[in-house]
């Protein structure tokens, strides 16, 4: 579905949100070769990346809603709010677990 986001033939529109879907999705790139750098323990996978709470389900979620954004999908933005309640409240639960 995001690839037809992205690819579908239509006028150039505000690049901004497409900035920050690839900006979104480096950073969670990012997050996952620090995680695979450190001794894989769950403080390092709950980590914060800089001023970003719980990288791994935030920059995901944030990436699917700018993507749903940029390409005026109305589909994407409900599956990317849904996703996003389960994944980010999931993450969030475990962190606090863990403190």
């Amino acid at each position: 579905m995001s690839a037809c986001a992205l690819f579908e033939n239509k006028s150039p529109r505000s690049w901004l949100w497409l900035v920050v879907v690839f900006g979104c999705m480096g950073l969670y790139e990012r997050y996952w070769i620090r995680y695979f750098r450190s001794h894989h323990t769950l403080q390092d996978f709950y980590r914060d990346l800089g001023i970003i709470p719980i990288p791994g389900a935030v920059l995901p979620v944030a990436a699917g809603f700018s993507l749903a954004v940029y390409g005026r999908n109305p589909f994407l933005l409900g599956a990317t709010v849904i996703f996003g309640i389960g994944h980010v409240g999931i993450h969030w639960r475990h962190r606090q677990e863990r403190k």
